[in-house]
């Protein structure tokens, strides 16, 4: 694995998405070293492309959309607080410093497998899908969705 192609530093920044993901809800700590990570890997995957950034921001142009409402309106907040180093603090941790794993999966987890299984891990971190409720899915995709699909398939 050579450290500069963009392969490689996309899968390195999925496997430290996948560690952020395992390790968030236990310790604080080793979360944000695998952001940290991450937010280098961000960097330098811009760094040895960023001819697709422009594409990026077309394809998910809601999403920022919606995130720029929520700055400006962050900053309007700001001008009318008691304390604005407080806001300005506030600002930067959860617009820019938390925001960076949800811009890394944007740029950078092209696989809808990967995303899966972020979530699917991110899920059993919190506590919301533990192996029986996955069982019960299970148990549901095989006898509702997919023979439907099947069928609309083969018609």
């Amino acid at each position: 694995m050579s450290f500069g192609a963009v392969n490689d530093i996309e899968k390195r920044i999925f496997y430290y998405l996948c560690g952020f993901a395992l390790v968030s809800s236990a310790s604080i700590a080793i979360g944000n070293i695998f952001l940290i990570l991450t937010t280098l890997g961000l960097v330098h995957r811009l760094l040895r492309k960023h001819d697709d950034v422009l594409a990026v921001f077309c394809r998910h142009q809601k999403f920022f959309k919606v995130l720029a409402v929520l700055i400006v309106a962050m900053f309007i907040s700001i001008i009318g607080a008691e304390d604005m180093g407080r806001g300005f603090s506030v600002l930067s941790d959860y617009f820019g410093y938390r925001l960076m794993g949800v811009l890394a999966v944007i740029f950078c987890i092209h696989d809808k497998k990967k995303l899966l299984m972020l979530a699917g891990l991110f899920f059993n971190k919190i506590g919301i899908m533990d192996e029986d409720f996955a069982n019960k899915m299970n148990s549901f995709v095989f006898k509702g969705p997919l023979p439907v699909m099947l069928f609309l398939d083969l018609s």
